[in-house]
């Protein structure tokens, strides 16, 4: 898996995310924040409780926050689903699990709240236990206020919050990994084809316009290569003279399955030897160059048509569209369907 992907600050234009971060608490009235996998935050509180900042401001008692954060983040993770607890100071807080391919990266924590009854605020796990509570609640007249003032929830609506920020969390990291995934298989995509056309392109501009740029580059490049490269006259004219027909052939039945024997008949040699002649006359075998072309040409096609990848597969003569697909990842590292999904963008 890309090293990215464990890295939740690679992931979310945090700066986006905060925006959301902040409605999303005024709307709820529940504080939210984003920690990493060690529970270290990676957003700002928003709607942090004055009982809560005061705590977290102070260093002695900061780090049993942290640990409740990540320790939160953790057993959801391992659940595989929100985690709802109580906190070090005995306060409803949730954890919901940010997984990517199976690994634990961070959590969207949420809560800051008190259970409206008190019973079922007994039936939730302590997740952390610390000498200090108590006292350091009630030796401070200021900080026993700002922690009566603590908003008080009914369990029905901390859980109705809680499934909200579940599948809105999921929806928003899964588009956002799906986006940095395409972005960085798009490049590579850009980048090989830059490489074999010899375009000359800044790849570490990312916007849109430079990307949209990049591409215009490359497909004027390539268009410019298949057009030299498509001809049969320009590929035989310099190579052995049986292979030329052989060569011609391929060229004008793209739709068949063209096999070597069906080759070495056409050009009068055993299959033997027409293999030989052509790894060396051609700088690879016989069912490598078949491939290459109509993996060419099948590019050509998922970007400039329409055609489903099964025509398209059917057209340029491949046994059936699973071998097609197969071929195609090999050659590109992406399905066609990928492909063209990129190649529109």
């Amino acid at each position: 898996m890309n090293s990215n992907l464990l890295n939740i600050r690679s992931i979310l234009d945090l700066e986006q995310w905060q925006r959301i971060q902040d409605e999303l608490a005024s709307v709820t009235g529940m504080a939210i924040l984003i920690v990493d996998y060690k529970g270290v935050p990676v957003t700002k509180h928003s709607s942090c409780t004055e009982f809560c900042a005061t705590v977290r401001r102070n260093p002695e008692t900061a780090k049993y926050c942290q640990k409740c954060d990540s320790r939160g983040g953790i057993e959801a993770a391992r659940l595989n689903k929100p985690f709802m607890y109580l906190c070090h100071c005995n306060i409803v807080d949730v954890a919901i699990p940010i997984v990517i391919d199976e690994k634990y990266i961070g959590a969207v924590m949420a809560g800051q709240v008190m259970a409206e009854r008190a019973q079922i605020a007994d039936n939730l796990e302590k997740i952390l236990m610390s000498s200090y509570e108590n006292s350091f609640i009630s030796e401070s007249d200021l900080l026993k206020e700002k922690f009566e003032k603590i908003p008080r929830f009914s369990i029905r609506r901390i859980i109705a919050i809680t499934n909200l920020l579940f599948h809105l969390c999921n929806y928003i990291v899964g588009e956002a990994v799906s986006k940095n995934a395409m972005n960085e298989t798009y490049g590579k995509i850009l980048g090989n084809v830059a490489e074999s056309t010899h375009v000359e392109t800044d790849f570490t501009d990312t916007s849109l316009d430079a990307m949209i740029n990049i591409k215009d580059q490359v497909l004027k490049a390539i268009m410019s290569k298949q057009i030299k490269s498509t001809e049969p006259k320009d590929l035989s004219s310099s190579k052995h003279p049986i292979l030329k027909p052989v060569i011609e052939y391929i060229y004008n039945n793209k739709h068949e399955n063209i096999m070597l024997s069906q080759m070495a008949k056409l050009s009068h040699t055993s299959p033997s030897y027409l293999s030989r002649l052509f790894k060396k006359e051609m700088g690879k075998n016989f069912s490598d160059y078949v491939t290459d072309f109509k993996i060419t040409l099948a590019k050509e096609m998922l970007e400039t048509t329409n055609l489903s990848v099964t025509d398209i597969s059917n057209d340029l003569g491949f046994s059936d569209s699973g071998y097609f697909i197969k071929q195609f990842k090999k050659h590109e590292g992406v399905t066609p369907a990928m492909f063209r999904k990129y190649m529109k963008r």
